[in-house]
């Protein structure tokens, strides 16, 4: 039995640490703000003894909060990178006020009930930072968010600067509405990742949840944001939780086009298990979803992926699509999904300059079924306009036959009337 709050921080506003960002967030486990504060003592205190003690012995800490909660993780091993003097995460609440009402977030609550400062001091981030640095751990992520608009505290170009001056290593993102303008809230300062929450294409569907929120703002900000600032790279991602008020398909078609415009480099689609979710797409569904672009995802809420749904991974580096010269075929598995542990799903697409007429999916060695073909690919279209192929996209769902082992080998023979014209074979790990 595990937990995430092993491998991360999370610090709020105030100083307070819960354990983590979700149910256990009225579990405070130390105070960052104290004088004498400091990582080892707080790693050694009482309430993540309880922890260490409590998960090594396949039990959970807090029985009435663990299970509900979106990092608790029975079904996996006990591990600490706390022991390696490594945090996966530090989670950084620059601000709990906020600038939207979304109906679905506690922080209306949370600001009526959490002690104050509700920003940030610039002075107290710079005390976590030196003392997790003086204490010998390696950060990987510093990610701004909690329970409010990180960009609502001003001095957040200055978190950016003292987080690269103390942990060059890390990597930082900032999850953010985006109704802001750009180059004042940020100061220009390089991140490596942004997460921009937009539910909507339209400012019809999006105010509906972003209560409060312009999205031609939001957009300009998306389109503000450059993509090497200083030589850096600077991913952006447009995160788009599906409800039931901004799941038609055009919608989600015509988001997909603005992407393309606004030059991001991944639209992410979301499933959520919170009030208004879309009825018409689930994760058991989720291939249903109309994909027009290559840099265009399918993602859960962290409860999804625990109990329901997840990626597999390739356990082989593939740098391009498999490619058969000799029949100028071309061939590219983009996302192999798993519900619970019987349901995988895939989607990708082939080009070949014979005719393909039906694609063959092998799980293991066993024949799991054809592929639905013909889906609209303009993405592919675009990047290889030769084969003028348009709908060079297929979706394929199937039960598995048993649980998924540790490695999954799924085969794909492309097939001409009743002759093959090749196949090929990737692992996949769960």
């Amino acid at each position: 039995m595990n937990c995430e709050i092993l491998d991360t921080l999370y610090i709020r506003a105030n100083g307070d640490i819960p354990c983590d960002d979700d149910a256990g967030e009225r579990i405070i486990l130390a105070h960052a703000g104290a004088a004498d504060w400091s990582l080892h003592s707080t790693l050694r205190n009482a309430a993540y003894a309880h922890i260490r003690e409590s998960l090594s012995k396949g039990q959970a800490p807090w029985p009435d909060t663990c299970p509900s909660c979106a990092f608790f993780r029975p079904q996996q091993p006990f591990s600490s990178s706390h022991q390696r003097r490594e945090l996966r995460k530090v989670q950084i609440e620059p601000s709990l006020a906020c600038n939207l009402r979304c109906p679905c977030c506690n922080q209306l609550e949370q600001i009526h009930t959490r002690p104050r400062p509700f920003l940030m001091s610039p002075r107290l981030f710079e005390k976590v930072l030196a003392e997790t640095r003086a204490a010998g751990f390696a950060i990987r992520e510093i990610e701004y968010c909690g329970q409010g608009e990180p960009l609502m505290n001003r001095d957040f170009p200055t978190f950016v600067r003292l987080a690269r001056r103390y942990h060059p290593e890390a990597r930082q993102r900032l999850i953010t509405n985006g109704n802001f303008d750009y180059a004042s809230a940020t100061g220009g300062e390089a991140l490596d990742e942004i997460f921009v929450s937009c539910d909507g294409a339209r400012q019809s569907s999006y105010e509906q949840y972003r209560a409060g929120g312009r999205i031609d703002r939001v957009f300009d900000f998306i389109k503000a944001v450059p993509g090497k600032p200083g030589g850096r790279s600077q991913r952006v991602v447009w995160k788009y939780i599906l409800f039931e008020f901004n799941d038609s398909d055009d919608e989600i078609r015509e988001a997909q086009e603005r992407a393309q415009e606004l030059g991001v480099d991944t639209l992410l689609f979301v499933f959520t298990h919170s009030r208004f979710k879309s009825q018409r797409f689930t994760v058991a569904n989720a291939l249903d979803i109309p994909i027009l672009y290559s840099n265009v995802a399918v993602n859960a809420t962290p409860m999804h992926y625990e109990r329901a749904w997840r990626a597999l991974k390739p356990l082989t580096i593939w740098l391009g699509p498999a490619a058969h010269p000799r029949t100028g075929t071309l061939f590219k598995i983009d996302e192999v999904t798993l519900a619970g542990e019987q349901n995988l799903a895939m989607r990708g697409w082939v080009l070949s300059k014979k005719k393909i007429d039906s694609l063959l999916i092998h799980i293991g060695d066993r024949l799991a079924g054809a592929a639905q073909m013909n889906q609209a690919r303009p993405d592919v279209y675009q990047a290889l306009p030769g084969y003028g192929e348009k709908n060079s996209g297929f979706i394929f769902a199937t039960e598995l036959a048993g649980q998924i082992a540790d490695r999954i080998v799924i085969s794909a023979e492309l097939m001409s009337g009743a002759r093959p014209v090749t196949s090929f074979i990737r692992s996949y790990s769960g």
